[in-house]
Protein backbone atom coordinates (compact mmCIF):
# COMPACT_ATOMS: atom_id res chain seq x y z
CA UNK A 1 0.00 0.00 0.00
CA UNK A 2 1.16 3.35 -0.41
CA UNK A 3 1.91 6.02 2.10
CA UNK A 4 -0.08 9.09 1.93
CA UNK A 5 3.15 10.88 3.49
CA UNK A 6 3.66 12.25 0.12
CA UNK A 7 0.20 13.69 -0.90
CA UNK A 8 -0.10 15.13 2.70
CA UNK A 9 4.10 16.50 2.18
CA UNK A 10 2.69 18.18 -1.57
CA UNK A 11 -0.03 19.34 -0.01
CA UNK A 12 1.69 21.46 2.34
CA UNK A 13 3.80 22.43 0.10
CA UNK A 14 1.43 23.84 -2.04
CA UNK A 15 -0.63 25.70 0.13
CA UNK A 16 3.09 27.49 1.30
CA UNK A 17 3.46 27.81 -2.71
CA UNK A 18 0.11 29.58 -2.94
CA UNK A 19 -0.07 31.58 0.05
CA UNK A 20 3.23 32.85 -0.83
CA UNK A 21 4.84 31.37 2.28
CA UNK A 22 8.70 30.86 2.86
CA UNK A 23 8.64 25.86 1.89
CA UNK A 24 10.35 24.52 4.89
CA UNK A 25 13.68 23.59 3.99
CA UNK A 26 13.01 20.07 4.56
CA UNK A 27 10.17 20.29 2.00
CA UNK A 28 11.88 22.25 0.08
CA UNK A 29 15.20 19.43 -0.01
CA UNK A 30 12.85 16.87 -0.33
CA UNK A 31 10.95 18.41 -3.99
CA UNK A 32 14.29 19.73 -4.87
CA UNK A 33 15.82 16.06 -5.05
CA UNK A 34 12.45 14.83 -6.50
CA UNK A 35 12.74 16.93 -9.03
CA UNK A 36 16.58 16.36 -9.99
CA UNK A 37 15.87 12.85 -10.16
CA UNK A 38 13.24 13.18 -12.14
CA UNK A 39 14.97 15.50 -14.52
CA UNK A 40 18.34 13.52 -14.67
CA UNK A 41 16.39 10.18 -15.99
CA UNK A 42 13.26 11.36 -17.29
CA UNK A 43 12.88 8.24 -19.96
CA UNK A 44 13.13 5.64 -16.90
CA UNK A 45 10.78 7.43 -14.80
CA UNK A 46 7.55 9.21 -14.20
CA UNK A 47 7.42 12.67 -12.52
CA UNK A 48 4.57 10.36 -10.53
CA UNK A 49 6.45 7.97 -9.15
CA UNK A 50 9.59 10.63 -8.35
CA UNK A 51 7.12 12.17 -5.95
CA UNK A 52 5.99 9.18 -4.25
CA UNK A 53 2.79 9.26 -5.57
CA UNK A 54 3.02 5.55 -7.28
CA UNK A 55 3.99 2.83 -6.48
CA UNK A 56 4.86 -0.73 -7.69
CA UNK A 57 2.02 -2.99 -9.56
CA UNK A 58 -1.04 -3.53 -6.79
CA UNK A 59 -0.16 -0.70 -4.85
CA UNK A 60 -3.11 2.02 -4.43
CA UNK A 61 -2.28 5.50 -5.76
CA UNK A 62 -1.35 7.98 -2.62
CA UNK A 63 -4.38 10.11 -3.21
CA UNK A 64 -6.25 6.41 -2.40
CA UNK A 65 -4.12 5.68 0.74
CA UNK A 66 -4.77 9.04 1.75
CA UNK A 67 -8.84 8.94 1.48
CA UNK A 68 -8.39 5.60 3.44
CA UNK A 69 -6.41 7.05 5.98
CA UNK A 70 -8.48 9.86 6.73
CA UNK A 71 -11.81 7.70 6.68
CA UNK A 72 -9.81 5.28 9.43
CA UNK A 73 -9.21 7.87 11.61
CA UNK A 74 -12.48 9.57 11.12
CA UNK A 75 -13.76 5.60 12.31
CA UNK A 76 -11.25 5.92 15.22
CA UNK A 77 -12.91 9.39 16.40
CA UNK A 78 -15.99 8.43 15.81
CA UNK A 79 -14.97 5.41 18.68
CA UNK A 80 -13.85 7.94 20.54
CA UNK A 81 -16.14 10.61 20.69
CA UNK A 82 -19.26 7.87 20.18
CA UNK A 83 -18.16 4.68 21.91
CA UNK A 84 -16.02 5.65 24.48
CA UNK A 85 -15.58 3.24 27.39
CA UNK A 86 -16.94 0.10 25.52
CA UNK A 87 -14.48 -2.57 24.14
CA UNK A 88 -12.74 -2.29 20.90
CA UNK A 89 -14.71 -4.99 19.67
CA UNK A 90 -17.98 -3.69 21.13
CA UNK A 91 -17.16 0.05 19.64
CA UNK A 92 -16.68 -1.97 15.84
CA UNK A 93 -19.70 -3.63 16.40
CA UNK A 94 -21.72 -0.16 17.76
CA UNK A 95 -19.79 1.23 13.91
CA UNK A 96 -21.14 -1.14 11.42
CA UNK A 97 -24.59 -0.97 12.72
CA UNK A 98 -24.20 2.68 13.02
CA UNK A 99 -22.73 2.40 9.24
CA UNK A 100 -25.19 0.31 8.03
CA UNK A 101 -27.78 2.44 9.23
CA UNK A 102 -26.56 5.35 7.54
CA UNK A 103 -25.54 3.77 4.20
CA UNK A 104 -29.15 2.83 3.50
CA UNK A 105 -30.99 5.87 4.96
CA UNK A 106 -28.98 9.22 5.24
CA UNK A 107 -25.86 8.47 2.88
CA UNK A 108 -27.90 8.57 -0.70
CA UNK A 109 -29.25 11.98 0.02
CA UNK A 110 -26.61 13.44 2.36
CA UNK A 111 -23.40 12.73 -0.49
CA UNK A 112 -25.87 14.66 -3.17
CA UNK A 113 -26.65 17.70 -0.83
CA UNK A 114 -24.60 17.26 2.32
CA UNK A 115 -24.96 16.92 5.67
CA UNK A 116 -28.11 18.67 6.71
CA UNK A 117 -27.28 22.03 9.19
CA UNK A 118 -29.43 20.35 12.00
CA UNK A 119 -27.06 17.56 12.42
CA UNK A 120 -23.97 17.93 15.01
CA UNK A 121 -20.77 17.64 12.39
CA UNK A 122 -19.02 16.44 15.55
CA UNK A 123 -21.90 13.72 16.71
CA UNK A 124 -22.33 10.03 15.31
CA UNK A 125 -23.82 11.01 11.78
CA UNK A 126 -21.69 14.36 11.26
CA UNK A 127 -18.55 11.70 11.52
CA UNK A 128 -19.83 9.10 9.67
CA UNK A 129 -20.86 11.68 6.82
CA UNK A 130 -17.29 12.95 6.61
CA UNK A 131 -16.12 9.17 6.97
CA UNK A 132 -18.18 8.00 3.83
CA UNK A 133 -17.56 11.38 2.16
CA UNK A 134 -13.33 11.14 2.60
CA UNK A 135 -13.62 7.39 0.98
CA UNK A 136 -16.33 8.02 -1.61
CA UNK A 137 -18.65 5.92 -0.06
CA UNK A 138 -16.77 2.85 0.31
CA UNK A 139 -16.82 2.31 4.35
CA UNK A 140 -16.14 -0.97 5.93
CA UNK A 141 -19.06 -3.35 6.95
CA UNK A 142 -17.62 -6.04 8.94
CA UNK A 143 -16.79 -5.74 12.38
CA UNK A 144 -13.56 -7.56 12.12
CA UNK A 145 -12.22 -4.66 9.10
CA UNK A 146 -13.23 -2.03 11.84
CA UNK A 147 -11.65 -3.87 14.47
CA UNK A 148 -8.46 -3.84 12.84
CA UNK A 149 -8.43 -0.10 12.04
CA UNK A 150 -9.73 0.87 15.42
CA UNK A 151 -6.61 -1.28 16.89
CA UNK A 152 -4.25 0.78 14.34
CA UNK A 153 -2.58 4.00 15.41
CA UNK A 154 -3.25 7.65 14.43
CA UNK A 155 -0.74 8.32 11.63
CA UNK A 156 -2.43 11.73 9.93
CA UNK A 157 -4.81 13.21 13.19
CA UNK A 158 -3.81 16.64 11.94
CA UNK A 159 -5.57 15.93 8.71
CA UNK A 160 -9.03 15.77 10.50
CA UNK A 161 -8.51 18.60 12.49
Amino acid sequence: MTSPASIIRLRRITAALVGGATLDPADAGWLGGRLASYLDRPERTTLDRELGLVGTAGQSPAWKAERRAIRDELIRYLAARCFAGLSVEQQAARIAAAAARYSSTSWPRDQHYGLPAVYDPEGERGILYRAFRASEGRFPASVKRLRTILSGGHEIAEVIS
